[in-house]
C-alpha cells in the first residue's frame, strides 16, 4: 500500500518517539516457538520453551504437539507482535481463539500458512476479538492511512495455488479489525481460504485482496449474518475512529483465480470493487448483499447520498469500480434469490464513473484491452447501478477478445441503471468499440423484467439476445426489455433470436422508441391438436388437463373436438397425436396408457351421463 502521511511523519519524528509506531519498532522482542510441550493452552509458557509469549514477541508454530494452539475464553486483553502459522517445510501451525481480546502490533509479519507449509489455520468463536497494526484511532486521523507499521495479514502466502491450505475463519461474535490489508491467497503462488459466519464482523481499512498475484488462488466465503467492511478499520461510517487508505475489494489480478460467495444474509460493504486479470466467479444468493459505497463516512448503503467521491484532504487513494480490465479476466458474477448488487462512486475527474465492464482501470480510464465478464440477474435478485455502467469500454475500434454480458433471468429481477448504460462504446473519442456488449433475455413467462436506465441508454454499437426457458408463447405477449430516459440508436448492432424459436403463426417483433426497447409476439397461434397446455407439445401433462377436467361444461381447455364438453373424444385426441410438436408429426408408438379401470370407469360414467340425458 502507499505510504501514509502519519507514517511518513512517523518516520521523520522517530528519533524523538514522538509516534507509536517509531517507538514500536524498536522495541521488537523475541520469536518464541511452539512446542505444546505440557497442552494447548496458548498462554503456557511451558508449551513456549519457559516464557509465553508477550507484547514484544513474534510467535512461530510450525508443528509441535497439542495443536491447536488455543486461547482461552477468558484470556483478557493481550498483545503480540506478530505470528507465523506454517512455514517452508512439512509443518503447519494452528490456532483456535475462543475468547479474549488480541492485539497485535504487527512490527513484524503476520501468516497463516507459508512457502510450502502443511495446511494452517487461524480460527476465531465466541466473542474472540483481534485488533491488527492499531486499526482504532480518534479524532478523524484515519484517512489516507493504513495502521502504524503499514503490515498486511496474509493467508495462504507463496504456498502454490494447489498446494497447501492457510485459513482464516470467524464465527460466533468473532470481532477482526486490521489497519492495512487482508489478503486471501497472498504473494505469488498463494492459496488461502477466509470463512466468516453467523454474528462475527471484519472491518479492513485498506483492501481484501482475493488471490493477490502470479499463480495464486483465494476463496472467500460470507455467510450467516456476518459483515465485511472494507474501507474502515473501525466500523462502517465510523469516520472519527477508522483508517481508510483505498477501502479496495480486488479479485483476481492476472493468471490466478478467485471464488468469492456471499450467502444467507451476509453483507459485504467496500470503497471499490477491482478484478484486473485471472478468473473470478463471483455468487451472491439468497439475501446476500454486496454494495460499493462511502463506508468511511456512512454506516449502510444510500444511492446518491452515501457516494465516494474525492476527498477533502488530497490523498489521491479513492478508486473506480471496474471488472475484467486485462485481456485475461473473466468475471462470472451470479445474483440468485433474493440477493443484491449496489455501486455509488462517483469521484467527478474521471472517464467513467458508477461501474466498468471488460476495460477500465481503478483510476477511472479508459484502458485498450479488456477481458469478458458475465452477469446472470436470477429469481428477485437485483443489481443497481447508481450511475453509470459501461459495457465493454475497451478502447479499441478492432476486437480484441474483451465482451460483457447483463443477463436477466425472468419476470422478477430488479435491473437499475440510475446514470447512463454505454454499450461498446468510447465516450472519450466518441467512437465504437469493436468488441462486443450484450443485452440477454432469458424469458420464462407471459412477462420480463425491464433494465431500468434512468439516463441516456448508449444502446447502438450493442447487441441484443433473447432465449425461451421454459415457456411457450402463446401471442399477444409484449415485452419490455429496457426503458431509458432516453434510448439512442434506433436499432442494435446484431439481434439474436436463434434461441427464441416460435411457433407456426407466431413471429417476433422489436420495437425501439425514443424512451423504450419493446419485444411483442404477432400473429395468432395454430392449435395443435391435443396440446391443452398449449405448449407446443402433446405429451402427458397434457393427458393431466383432460383427467382432471373430464365431464366439464366450464374448464374447456382440453376440448379437443370443441363440443362444449370434455369426454372421450377429446381424449382420443390427445392419444391420436401424442408426441407431436408444432410443425412435427405425431409418433404413434409411445403413448403412455392411463390405468384401463380409470379410463374404463371415465367413459362410463361418461357414457351413462349422455344416456341420462338422452332419456
Amino acid at each position: 500500500m502507499m505510504t501514509s502521511r502519519l507514517a511518513l511523519t512517523c518516520g521523520l519524528l522517530a528519533i524523538v518517539g514522538f509516534c507509536d509506531g517509531a517507538w514500536s519498532s524498536s522495541a521488537k522482542g523475541a520469536e518464541r516457538v511452539w512446542s505444546g510441550a505440557a497442552d494447548n493452552d496458548f498462554y503456557n509458557g511451558a508449551n513456549w520453551g519457559g516464557t509465553a509469549p508477550g507484547q514484544f514477541d513474534s510467535v512461530l508454530i510450525d508443528g509441535g504437539a497439542n495443536l491447536p494452539a488455543t486461547i482461552g475464553a477468558t484470556a483478557g486483553n493481550r498483545e503480540l507482535d506478530g505470528f507465523i502459522l506454517g512455514s517452508a517445510g512439512a509443518t503447519g501451525g494452528h490456532i483456535v481463539q475462543n475468547g479474549g481480546v488480541l492485539n497485535v502490533t504487527a512490527i513484524t509479519e503476520a501468516y497463516v500458512g507459508r512457502e510450502g507449509s502443511l495446511d494452517s489455520s487461524y480460527i476465531m468463536n465466541g466473542d474472540a476479538v483481534m485488533n491488527f497494526d492499531d486499526p482504532i484511532l480518534s479524532g478523524g486521523a484515519g484517512f489516507g492511512t493504513d495502521g502504524t507499521n503499514g503490515r498486511d495479514l496474509e493467508i495462504g502466502a507463496r504456498s502454490g495455488a494447489n498446494g497447501s491450505l492457510g485459513t482464516f475463519e470467524m464465527h460466533g461474535n468473532a470481532i477482526l479489525r486490521i489497519s492495512d490489508d487482508l489478503k486471501i491467497g497472498a504473494e505469488g503462488g498463494g492459496n488461502g481460504k477466509f470463512v466468516i459466519d453467523g454474528n462475527a464482523q471484519a472491518f479492513v481499512g485498506s483492501g481484501v485482496a482475493v488471490s493477490e498475484s502470479g499463480d495464486s488462488k483465494g476463496e472467500f466465503l460470507a455467510a450467516g449474518n456476518s459483515l465485511v467492511v472494507v474501507g474502515n478499520s473501525s466500523a462502517a461510517g465510523d469516520a472519527d475512529g477508522g483508517r481508510t487508505n483505498e477501502g479496495y475489494f480486488t479479485l483476481s489480478t492476472s493468471g490466478i483465480s478467485a471464488d468469492v460467495k456471499i450467502q444467507d444474509s451476509a453483507k459485504v460493504y467496500v470503497r471499490t470493487l477491482q478484478q484486473r486479470g485471472g478468473l473470478t466467479n463471483f455468487t451472491i444468493e439468497d439475501q446476500g448483499e454486496f454494495h460499493v459505497f462511502d463506508v468511511y463516512n456512512f454506516a449502510a448503503p444510500n444511492l446518491g447520498t452515501a457516494t465516494v467521491v474525492r476527498n477533502q484532504f488530497g490523498f489521491n487513494s479513492e478508486r473506480t469500480s471496474h471488472l475484467a480490465q486485462s485481456e485475461s479476466a473473466q468475471v462470472n458474477l451470479t445474483l440468485r434469490d433474493d440477493a443484491v448488487f449496489t455501486v455509488d462512486s462517483d469521484l467527478g475527474d474521471t472517464e467513467y464513473s458508477g461501474l466498468a465492464l471488460a476495460g477500465g482501470n481503478n483510476s477511472g480510464g479508459i484502458t485498450a484491452t479488456g477481458g469478458k465478464v458475465l452477469i446472470d440477474v436470477y429469481d428477485r435478485a437485483r443489481f443497481e447501478i447508481q450511475q453509470d455502467l459501461s459495457m465493454t469500454i475497451a478502447a479499441s475500434e478492432t476486437p480484441i477478445g474483451a465482451e460483457s454480458t447483463l443477463k436477466i433471468h425472468g419476470p422478477d429481477a430488479t435491473v437499475k441503471i440510475n446514470g447512463d448504460l454505454i454499450m461498446s462504446y468510447d465516450p472519450i473519442f466518441a467512437t465504437a468499440n469493436g468488441d462486443p456488449s450484450t443485452l440477454y433475455a432469458v424469458i420464462t413467462d407471459s412477462t420480463h423484467s425491464t433494465i431500468q436506465v434512468g439516463g441516456d441508454a448508449h444502446i447502438e454499437f450493442g447487441n441484443l439476445a433473447v432465449e425461451l426457458d421454459g415457456y411457450a408463447p402463446v401471442g399477444g405477449e409484449s415485452y419490455t426489455l429496457l426503458t431509458a430516459g432516453s434510448v439512442t440508436g434506433s436499432a442494435f448492432r446484431d439481434t439474436d433470436l436463434s434461441l427464441a424459436p416460435l411457433r407456426d403463426g407466431l413471429s417476433w417483433d422489436l420495437k425501439i422508441t425514443g424512451t423504450a426497447v419493446t419485444l411483442d409476439v404477432l400473429g395468432q397461434l395454430q392449435q395443435l391438436l391435443g396440446d391443452y397446455n398449449m405448449n407446443g407439445t402433446v405429451d402427458a401433462a397434457d393427458y393431466t388437463i383432460w383427467k382432471d377436467s373430464f365431464g366439464s361444461t366450464s374448464d374447456l381447455a382440453a376440448d379437443g373436438n370443441g363440443n362444449g364438453t370434455i369426454d372421450a373424444a377429446d381424449y382420443t385426441i390427445w392419444k391420436d397425436n401424442f408426441g407431436a410438436t408444432a410443425g412435427v408429426a405425431a409418433s404413434v408408438n409411445a403413448v403412455p396408457e392411463p390405468a384401463s379401470m380409470t379410463l374404463c370407469l371415465m367413459l362410463l360414467l361418461a357414457g351413462r351421463g349422455l344416456f341420462q340425458r338422452r332419456k
